[in-house]
């Protein structure tokens, strides 16, 4: 009932539409079997899909994935590197969850993703004695930039903190790599 009374004050307020175009919304795609598009000795890259015209091509280097992003037209829209998991990083290797979250902004008709959440789990090595932790990377998507804004470390709120933080990657600044 409050949702309903909230919509039509917004409506009488000319601003429904506005307020709406401001809110994501989830779509989902999947990262896992993807086909080989191209190889060498030691890559891959492998063709995703996406949503909405939008792809993800996964690229597959000595343990650590990253994403290019590509436009309807097959422009690109930019790439994704994982490799700001502090002075360590590279040491480290990963791998990427089996979906891709895109949150997109705007109504049916000039809708398009602002944000992508994706999952990287850390591999340690054996002889360190760690467990291999989680995290809900954000990134934001769009003509000034596309890169990784948050990375949300394991904890029960992991998913909720992911979304919230896809709200305002659009306008949040990049993890700078290394970090």
């Amino acid at each position: 009932m409050k949702r309903f009374a909230l919509i039509a004050v917004l409506t009488s307020l000319g601003l429904a539409e506005s307020a709406a175009a401001q809110i994501t919304r989830p779509e989902y795609s999947s990262l896992a079997g993807c086909p080989v598009i191209s190889h060498g000795p030691d890559w891959h890259y492998v063709d995703c899909g996406g949503v909405r015209g939008y792809k993800i091509l996964v690229a597959h280097s000595w343990g650590r994935p990253g994403l290019e992003l590509k436009t309807p037209d097959g422009g690109k829209l930019g790439s994704l590197n994982f490799d700001f998991f502090g002075p360590l990083s590279s040491r480290l290797s990963w791998d990427i969850g089996d979906r891709a979250e895109w949150r997109i902004r705007g109504d049916e008709s000039a809708a398009a993703p602002v944000a992508l959440i994706v999952r990287v789990t850390l591999r340690y090595y054996p002889e360190n004695g760690r467990g291999r932790p989680s995290y809900l990377t954000v990134s934001k998507i769009g003509p000034d930039g596309t890169c990784v804004t948050d990375s949300i470390p394991p904890g029960p709120q992991q998913e909720m903190l992911a979304a919230q933080a896809a709200e305002t990657a659009p306008s949040r600044n990049c993890l700078a790599a290394g970090k």
